[in-house]
């Protein structure tokens, strides 16, 4: 409360005093109604509280002005009446009161539904834009992902311009469109374009030359925009003639890290301006536009380096294959003619080759087409008009320069150069050959051969890369001829080695046996005894022969399996006595030098189904080494059953073999030591041998060996050869 509205409450109850009083003489009972409203006007001013204010001082004026009459000393209590009217003012008061606070709070709650009912406008306002916003951004999301979509389905050059040109001007909401490709070093090209007359993007207009919008975003890398026609004139006066192609226009670089790659002309039906917004996403489409254009190269520069690596695989393929056929075969012939089927159709649709015989003449070798009617017919057309060098066709040119013809077009000219007679000439025209290229088949320096590819039906033409492809398959044609010509002559050398080999140790054998046979007669005793002195000396005769006749064996056994005449002789075989023997034979030459042998056999007889002849030979080797490379010491010879088959091993411990030489021990006369004045004799042909012929016993001969620690030499046979019985 206020000292105003108290005093307006007292005034009000003043006031309701006069009004009683001026009432009393027409209203004696009622005046404290009247005080009511003073009541009511209190409560309307300052609440329940000022009500209850101007209740009770209502009550003391009238109690003392109203009503004197009525006591209110000595303690007596205040009447009903007053009570009464009391409790009622204070009703009025409260009421007036919460009806003040409910209107209040009414008021309050109006004014705070009408702000909040302005908030709601602007949030729907706001939720408008941003509607409308989010539409345009869902609009420009879809076209952008239907157009990149589209964009990741076309990979050709020209599908990715005019797809840009297309849908990207779509895209954009322009009425048309210009894609102007511009790379570095590059004149600038237009590739596609929608909406614009021919003329305007002709090569002779003012888009090409001067400033314009597009050779200024493709020169500066940085878009234009043109928002009027007032910009234009003002920017551009020499495009005026072009305003009817729009009323505002947009020139997009293409460039990707600083790369340019050209730009993007844009046309609109109405005056900018271009927001914010529209320029970012015009420019996020460029970029992708940049993109599918780099992708749509890359594209194609990968699709060129695979079909130049599939067509380099090709021919490496084909080059692989001609090398193993020509080295599969030491028949040339047949290999060059192999070479001529493969050529054909793959680099050719013609393959023929020439070879220049003893007599220095051309031979025709083969000649090959996909039709075998028509190369045989060629090769007819040959035996009737064979080849010369005196000819002036391209094969005879190459054979007698050694360098390269290649002929196209093949012409009738020359075909009658070439031609023998007319109906020669009618023959090679009905070949309808267009294009000749013939290289040297070469051997060292000089030209062997030709080989001569010739396109016809197919209509394809000779290129670099073919040309280098026919001279490597001429190299290896001819390197094979050189090779199978080696080969022969290796052959023959060979053969007349073995058949030297074999005559002269059968040439030695014989008195070799003859010296071997009296040696034994005089030591018997035939036909008159010797003197003690004497024996010894015919016992070395004896052992000399002996081990000269091994030698010459030895000798033999290697011609003979060189030659591949070696025969086996299957029998079962006891190997315990045949080691005995073989101790035996080799015993006098291990007690010269002092050497202990000892042998190893088990209790039980041990037996294979094998060639005799031959395990005594190896053995024998075997033991000759063993004694031949022990100084001093001990050699042993072991044979067990291991599994399915029999090992015998012979061991020693003389000087041994290095492990760099341990592979080498068993090539055709070589030993340890090569000098000629080494200490140990022999052939070299010895262990060489030894393993050949476990070979072919289906058996093999391993070797292990230190250095100074001595060898142990192992011959594995398997207990039976199949297709005879086993041992019983």
């Amino acid at each position: 409360m206020t000292p105003a509205r108290v005093l307006l409450s007292v005034a009000s109850v003043a006031a309701m005093l006069a009004v009683s009083l001026l009432a009393r003489p027409w209203v004696p009972y009622t005046q404290m109604a009247f005080f009511f409203v003073a009541v009511l006007i209190s409560a309307r001013l300052g609440g329940f509280a000022l009500g209850a204010f101007a209740a009770v001082l209502s009550v003391a004026v009238a109690e003392l002005i109203v009503f004197p009459s009525i006591s209110t000393a000595g303690g007596e209590l205040i009447s009903a009446r007053v009570i009464v009217w009391i409790v009622i003012a204070l009703g009025i008061a409260y009421a007036v009161d919460r009806m003040q606070f409910e209107r209040a709070r009414a008021r309050a709650q109006a004014a705070e539904a009408s702000a909040l009912s302005g908030e709601l406008d602007a949030a729907q306002a706001r939720l408008t834009e941003q509607s409308e916003n989010a539409r345009r951004v869902a609009d420009r999301s879809e076209r952008l992902q239907r157009f990149t979509a589209q964009m990741l389905d076309r990979v050709g050059a020209a599908g990715v311009a005019n797809l840009i040109v297309d849908e990207g001007r779509h895209a954009l909401g322009a009425i048309a469109a210009a894609l102007v490709i511009a790379r570095e070093g590059d004149v600038p090209d237009v590739v596609a374009s929608h909406g614009y007359p021919a003329g305007v993007l002709s090569p002779e207009s003012e888009l090409d030359a001067g400033p314009t919008p597009l050779m200024e975003a493709i020169r500066d890398g940085t878009p234009v925009w043109i928002e009027d026609e007032h910009q234009l004139n003002e920017r551009y006066p020499a495009l005026a003639q072009y305003q009817k192609q729009g009323r505002a226009w947009v020139a997009l670089p293409l460039q990707l890290d600083n790369r340019r790659i050209g730009a993007l002309a844009l046309s609109y039906e109405e005056a900018g301006p271009f927001t914010a917004e529209d320029r970012a996403f015009m420019l996020l489409i460029a970029q992708q536009f940049a993109q599918a254009l780099e992708r749509s190269r890359l594209h194609t520069v990968e699709v060129q380096a695979r079909v130049r690596a599939e067509f380099a695989e090709r021919r490496l393929a084909l080059l692989a294959e001609a090398s193993g056929q020509l080295a599969a075969s030491l028949d040339y012939l047949a290999a060059l003619a192999s070479l001529a089927e493969l050529a054909v159709p793959e680099i050719a649709d013609w393959c023929i080759i020439h070879l220049r015989d003893d007599e220095g003449v051309p031979r025709l070798i083969a000649a090959s087409h996909s039709d075998p009617d028509l190369a045989m017919r060629y090769r007819e057309l040959e035996q009737r008009f064979p080849s010369s060098m005196q000819s002036g066709a391209a094969y005879a040119e190459v054979l007698r320069t050694g360098e390269v013809v290649h002929i196209e077009p093949v012409t009738n000219s020359y075909l009658q150069s070439i031609a023998q007679d007319e109906e020669h000439f009618t023959e090679l025209r009905m070949f309808d050959i267009s294009s000749l290229l013939s290289v040297p088949l070469r051997v060292e320096d000089s030209t062997c051969g030709v080989v001569t590819l010739g396109h016809a039906e197919s209509g394809r033409t000779f290129v670099e890369t073919d040309i280098t492809l026919a001279l490597e398959l001429g190299r290896r044609a001819g390197n094979a001829v050189e090779n199978a010509r080696l080969y022969q002559a290796a052959h023959y050398a060979s053969e007349a080695k073995s058949d030297f080999l074999a005559v002269m140790s059968h040439e030695l054998r014989t008195p070799l046996n003859a010296i071997i046979g009296y040696s034994d007669l005089l030591i018997m005793g035939v036909p008159d005894g010797v003197p003690d002195s004497a024996r010894r000396q015919i016992e070395r005769i004896r052992i000399a022969s002996t081990s000269l006749l091994h030698l010459v064996e030895e000798v033999l056994s290697f011609s003979r399996i060189e030659a591949g005449k070696e025969v086996i002789r299957i029998s079962p075989v006891d190997l315990g006595p045949l080691v005995r023997d073989c101790v035996e034979l080799i015993e006098p030459l291990a007690s010269e030098k002092g050497l202990e042998l000892k042998i190893v056999l088990p209790t039980a007889p041990l037996k294979v189904v094998s060639d005799e002849r031959k395990i005594r030979q190896i053995l024998t080797n075997l033991l000759s080494n063993a004694v031949k490379f022990t100084e001093t010491g001990w050699i042993e010879i072991t044979a067990r059953a291991v599994g399915g088959e029999v090992e015998i091993e012979v061991r020693d411990s003389g000087i041994g073999i290095s492990a760099e030489d341990i592979d080498r021990i068993f090539d055709p006369f070589w030993q340890v030591e090569q000098s000629a004045t080494r200490r140990f004799g022999g052939t070299g042909l010895g262990l060489g041998v030894a393993r050949k012929l476990a070979k072919l016993l289906e058996g093999r001969l391993e070797v292990k060996s230190d250095v100074g620690t001595g060898s142990a030499f192992t011959l594995v046979l398997p207990g039976h050869t199949p297709g005879m019985q086993r041992p019983s």
